[in-house]
């Protein structure tokens, strides 16, 4: 961490405290209203660009720092990656994650409740927070909340939103929606009513918040990376902030501890084990390679693409299949990738990851021949999920061969 990023986060942290002596604590005049999810199964920081940002850890820390009594903590939908067993275990780790740092509701879409009601009620029940969609208008001291969660589209969202208006009681609404941010900007225009318009985005929300009319419209961007937050005071909402969860904000220890029980969860399971295998496709691994390319495999050794999968072991994340997927040969094979403990020669992103399977090749070099590669054969890791500032052009001169 630098050292102005330590005083920010240090000055921050000691801010509630340093007002209360002087008297003029946020927590008499006024509330905070968090937001933040969209996490999309990311429970930790992914992908390859660095400072990466988000996760239930780091989310956790920041919201604890700042929140006081009366503040309002809300979690958007969706919080499911794939439908599968692994998204089920997530959904317990993070509901556990969201009561540790006092979330009060939480929002669903239509792809979270293709879980199922099981799922969700154990989410429920664990996060011990309230669920939010367009059948259930949340009402507190100060505002009423709805989400669109069913809605199929704009006209649907607007009638939610007009029965959420007219149960108002003159209360400031919130609606949270799916819709993007100019279909937001519609809504305002159509329902001026509306206090507050939380849209779908998947942008860094910083600096993103507008206003129509007298309607603030926002977004807390997705995969759990940033934190929003609305001051509220006898005038309404007052100009958001927005926290990016970087590396300078330390990880939570209670969450900690849940998220290492979650990645001993998927170990315990042999949930990459299980993993469906549709192809046949035969590795042979990168050192088969390397009696005829030695100057190429000399390159691999050199580069990081070697260490990918000290990089997992390191972080407890060799049993996830959210990332071994990239950080092995093949995994998608009934002849690539296993496990390390069967298949020592596939770990790693190895020559195979581009270039394709090569055991046929290297039994007949001539009659079979390797595919050329190019910028199509990064893309599916270094997307834009993973990597947002990935340049091919740029990387590939450390490792071209």
């Amino acid at each position: 961490m630098s050292s102005k990023r330590s005083i920010v986060w240090l000055i921050l942290s000691a801010l509630p405290f340093i007002l209360n002596l002087l008297g003029t604590s946020p927590a008499a005049n006024s509330k905070t209203l968090f937001i933040s999810g969209a996490t999309k199964g990311y429970l930790a920081p992914c992908g390859c660009t660095k400072p990466m940002s988000g996760g239930i850890r780091r989310r956790a820390t920041l919201i604890n720092q700042l929140k006081k009594p009366g503040d309002f903590v809300l979690e958007l939908g969706p919080f499911a990656g794939p439908l599968g067993r692994q998204s089920e275990i997530k959904a317990e780790a993070q509901a556990q994650a969201l009561r540790e740092m006092g979330t009060d509701a939480f929002t669903l879409t239509k792809q979270d409740l293709q879980l199922g009601t099981g799922v969700i009620e154990s989410y429920t029940r664990l996060s011990e927070a309230t669920l939010i969609d367009n059948t259930t208008f949340l009402t507190t001291p100060d505002w009423i909340i709805t989400s669109d969660t069913n809605a199929e589209n704009q006209t649907d969202t607007i009638t939610i939103a007009r029965s959420l208006i007219s149960q108002s009681s003159g209360k400031p609404a919130i609606l949270v929606t799916q819709s993007n941010e100019e279909s937001a900007e519609q809504i305002a225009r159509a329902l001026p009513e509306l206090s507050l318009i939380i849209y779908a985005s998947s942008s860094n929300p910083a600096g993103v918040a507008k206003r129509v009319g007298k309607t603030w419209i926002a977004s807390a961007g997705d995969q759990g990376k940033y934190v929003l937050t609305f001051t509220f005071t006898n005038s309404g909402f007052e100009s958001p902030s927005v926290f990016d969860l970087g590396p300078d904000i330390t990880d939570n220890p209670t969450v900690s501890r849940q998220y290492s029980q979650y990645l001993g969860r998927l170990r315990a399971e042999k949930l990459v084990e299980r993993m469906p295998k549709p192809r046949d496709d035969h590795y042979a691994g990168s050192d088969a390679c390397m009696s005829c390319h030695t100057t190429e495999h000399q390159i691999w050794t050199d580069s990081k693409h070697s260490q990918a999968w000290a990089t997992l072991e390191a972080d407890g994340h060799d049993a996830d299949p959210d990332c071994v997927s990239c950080h092995s040969v093949g995994l998608d094979s009934t002849k690539g990738f296993l496990v390390k403990e069967r298949t020592p020669h596939l770990t790693d992103v190895g020559c195979e990851s581009c270039h394709g399977a090569g055991y046929n090749h290297i039994q007949a070099p001539e009659k079979v021949k390797m595919p050329t590669v190019g910028k199509n054969s990064c893309t599916p890791c270094h997307n834009l999920a993973h990597s947002p500032n990935f340049d091919f052009e740029k990387y590939w001169e450390k490792i071209k061969h």
